[in-house]
């Protein structure tokens, strides 16, 4: 019995064990929500690592300098850093985060904490903060600081700048204000960690190494801009073409923000458009460079104008699009006019008794609704209508008569 009870001791040991690990790693592990404003710490009166910041165990990967091989783990406990591997505080109160990576050969010794960041939504800005030392006893050897970014703790890259790597020498004053841009892979990332890694850097030859400080620490973002196309105008008046001249032309402007891709602009049929004001109209898309996110000496005017091959009525969307963005759509209608002349002979009822020549020759119509047709009727002295006969396309008309010669109806 004594046995089984200190077995069941045993397990619950462990399990309480396990649980504060767990939940230790969870609380260390809190990603700060940008989207709640931008990150800042001046490691004021701080005895711990601060929210948001994680401790980084010891690890073996790679050669130092490199986010993945950290020769001693730091702790959350901040104490005043003496002369051996560590990160701490300034002064009590502190002021200040403090590393120091120790021994005289370099590259040697290695220390690490991270800055866990949520990016949801936003786009990354930037680091900042000011740089100093501690000198560290006698002796002029370096010591560098590294920031490094991952985005799923496994894979890390450097973020480098002016004065990023941050590098020391002991005894020579140092106190840089470091700000340099984040980059775009942090962008709408939910789990960026932000590596702060010191390492007895190459330099110097005798002496001990000096400590680096960090303060005022701040992380900026922006809140993401959806790519996004703006027209100066959705719907452009309408048009009217006479026969097979085209159109006036009409404009609109077209700009951009935050685009990723070029913007492509496709006319519907019997429309063309143009960069230019009377020349260059084509029917197939045209293409717009983006650069930096916006077009290119935007905003852009786009010209159209109507050149149906058919009398009717058109209408339409000028589609604009660009990759990630919602395309707008600039809305076209028009009316191509042109003239049907009936021949000498024959019922004007009949659909044969028209054509696009002046005799009434030609194409034939294939009915009496098409939009925009004007029917003359001549070439004949005297005209039949024998069956009930409708014109009915919108902007049509009959006109009797070549305004010299008088026709009769019977």
């Amino acid at each position: 019995m004594k046995s089984l009870n200190f077995t069941r001791n045993i397990f619950s040991i462990l399990v309480l064990a396990l649980t504060f690990l767990v939940v230790g790693r969870v609380e260390g592990q809190t990603y700060y929500d940008m989207s709640s404003g931008n990150y800042s710490q001046n490691f004021n009166g701080i005895t711990t690592l601060p929210t948001n910041f994680s401790t980084v165990a010891t690890a073996t990967t790679g050669t130092i300098p490199v986010a993945t091989n950290t020769t001693v783990a730091s702790t959350s406990s901040l104490s005043l850093v003496g002369t051996s591997t560590s990160i701490g505080i300034n002064a009590s109160p502190s002021t200040k985060l403090v590393f120091l990576a120790s021994g005289s050969t370099d590259n040697t010794a290695s220390i690490a904490v991270d800055l866990n960041l949520n990016f949801i939504g936003r786009t990354a800005g930037l680091i900042n903060f000011d740089g100093g030392i501690i000198n560290n006893g006698t002796g002029a050897r370096n010591s560098t600081l590294r920031v490094y970014y991952s985005l799923n703790s496994t894979t890390w890259t450097e973020i480098t700048g002016t004065n990023l790597p941050y590098t020391v020498t002991n005894n020579v004053s140092s106190s840089p204000s470091i700000s340099v841009s984040l980059p775009s892979a942090l962008d709408n990332q939910t789990t960026v960690k932000l590596r702060f890694y010191y390492h007895n850097g190459t330099g110097g030859s005798t002496g001990s190494r000096p400590k680096i400080t960090i303060d005022n620490l701040s992380v900026t973002s922006s809140a993401i801009v959806s790519p996004t196309l703006t027209t100066s105008l959705l719907t452009l008046n309408n048009f009217s073409q006479i026969s097979s001249t085209p159109s006036a032309e009409q404009s609109f402007t077209i700009s951009g923000v935050n685009l990723t891709g070029n913007v492509s602009i496709t006319p519907p049929a019997n429309y063309e458009i143009s960069t230019t004001s009377g020349i260059g109209f084509t029917n197939n898309p045209i293409t717009l460079s983006v650069s930096g996110g916006n077009i290119v000496s935007e905003p852009v005017t786009i010209y159209v104008i109507q050149n149906a091959s058919s009398i009717g009525a058109f209408s339409g969307n000028i589609i604009n699009a660009s990759t990630g963005a919602t395309d707008v759509n600039v809305a076209v209608s028009g009316l191509r006019t042109g003239t049907l002349y009936s021949k000498s002979t024959g019922d004007v009822s009949d659909l044969n008794t028209w054509g696009t020549d002046t005799d009434g020759s030609g194409t034939v119509p294939s009915n009496f609704t098409t939009a925009g047709v004007i029917y003359e009727i001549r070439n004949r002295s005297t005209a039949s209508i024998l069956n009930p006969w409708t014109v009915s396309g919108t902007g049509s008309k009959v006109v009797v008569g070549d305004g010299t010669n008088a026709i009769d109806f019977t």
